[in-house]
């Protein structure tokens, strides 16, 4: 009987956190600003909300800045695992562009994802999309013909 009680009570839990998650995703998906956006979602992974497991290092966001082995290419990766979103910046000789990204594969050993055109700090009305790879462990970004090492 009281492996029953305890086992209604983590479900209960779970229910309500699943509930509160919800809501407080609802509530930063509704942000049309994308910083205000990011934030808020930045917010809810500090507070502890989501359940997926980390890659190797334990963190919930990877914050990484990656550079090409010629130095002309930069991205800095800002992931939120949970919520298998996030932004990378790319700048490339005089372009500046943040992507908007979609995490599609979270694993101690790779980060799978696509980027797609979200601004332009250097008046780009368009970018084009890719697929990306990042290996946690090995701490190398890969998208297209271009890998990058990151620290």
């Amino acid at each position: 009987m009281r492996r029953l009680l305890i086992a209604v009570f983590v479900l209960v839990a779970r229910t309500s956190l699943a509930q509160d998650l919800k809501s407080d995703l609802s509530k930063c998906r509704a942000l049309t600003d994308s910083l205000q956006r990011l934030v808020c979602y930045d917010r809810i992974v500090d507070q502890g909300g989501g359940a997926m497991p980390a890659p190797a290092g334990g963190s919930a966001h990877v914050k990484k800045q990656c550079i090409s082995s010629s130095g002309r290419s930069i991205y800095d990766l800002n992931f939120s695992l949970p919520l298998k979103n996030g932004q990378i910046r790319y700048r490339f000789m005089a372009q500046d562009i943040l992507y908007s990204v979609t995490l599609k594969e979270v694993s101690e050993t790779v980060i799978r994802g696509r980027a797609e055109f979200e601004s332009s700090a250097t008046g780009e009305t368009r970018g084009t999309s890719f697929d990306f790879t990042y290996n946690p462990r090995t701490e190398r970004f890969r998208e297209l013909n271009t890998e990058a090492t990151c620290k």
